[in-house]
């Protein structure tokens, strides 16, 4: 009873769960880290991390090649084989208040920010004082099809999981990215896959993430039939 109270309490029930599963398992996470004990300066430290997580994903491409033999291949392939007919180019049309505030509502209440230090809390606290002038930017960017620099960038930090403290490989990059950042994203997201489906171009093996797919739904291991 006890638990369940200080569950039901919290707004972040999973995170309250895990709380939970380490004080009664005696697991307590490891509050290690090399920042200050290996490398003095601090800018150092982040260009060596910078360093590491930004090669290690070609480095583990390249060993898998080697590894499992992998042959690299063109992804387009697909689409000069089954698609003979050139498709409609893709218009960005101008989006409106009512479909950036609906956005603004979907995303989840977090107090985690990326660089500019606001959240998507303060995001819908303010929705209703810059919903206008947002939706003004954001169509400045549709028009041209320019993406914002300032927008691509991230916050990294990178927690540390277990083992060597020392060895990079130790630690998982987290990276946090702007709420505004958040929202142009789904916008492109829904008017690409509008026009993905609209044209055919999807295949249909390629169910996944796709909303009321029958493929999709017909494969779920979750479906228990009475």
């Amino acid at each position: 009873m006890y638990y369940d109270s200080r569950i039901q309490r919290t707004n972040n029930k999973v995170k309250a769960t895990w709380d939970i599963i380490k004080t009664a398992t005696n697991n307590k996470t490891s509050n290690k880290t090399t920042s200050t004990s290996e490398i003095k300066n601090t800018q150092n430290t982040a260009d060596t991390f910078n360093l590491y997580f930004s090669k290690i994903a070609e480095q583990l491409n390249e060993e898998s090649i080697k590894k499992y033999r992998y042959k690299r291949v063109d992804p387009l392939i697909h689409l000069r084989t089954n698609f003979i007919k050139v498709n409609e180019s893709i218009k960005l049309k101008n989006t409106t208040t009512h479909e950036i505030d609906k956005i603004i509502r979907s995303l989840k209440t977090k107090d985690s920010h990326g660089y500019d230090g606001i959240s998507t809390r303060i995001l819908k606290l303010s929705a209703p004082y810059i919903v206008s002038p947002l939706t003004f930017i954001i169509n400045r960017i549709l028009l041209p099809g320019i993406f914002l620099d300032r927008l691509k960038y991230s916050e990294v930090k990178p927690p540390f999981k277990s083992g060597n403290a020392s060895d990079l490989a130790n630690y998982r990059p987290i990276s946090l990215l702007t709420s505004f950042l958040k929202i142009i994203e789904k916008l492109i997201h829904q008017k690409f896959y509008h026009f993905f489906e609209q044209q055919n171009i999807l295949v249909k093996e390629q169910h996944g993430f796709r909303k009321k797919c029958p493929l999709r739904q017909r494969h779920s291991p979750f479906l228990i039939t009475f």
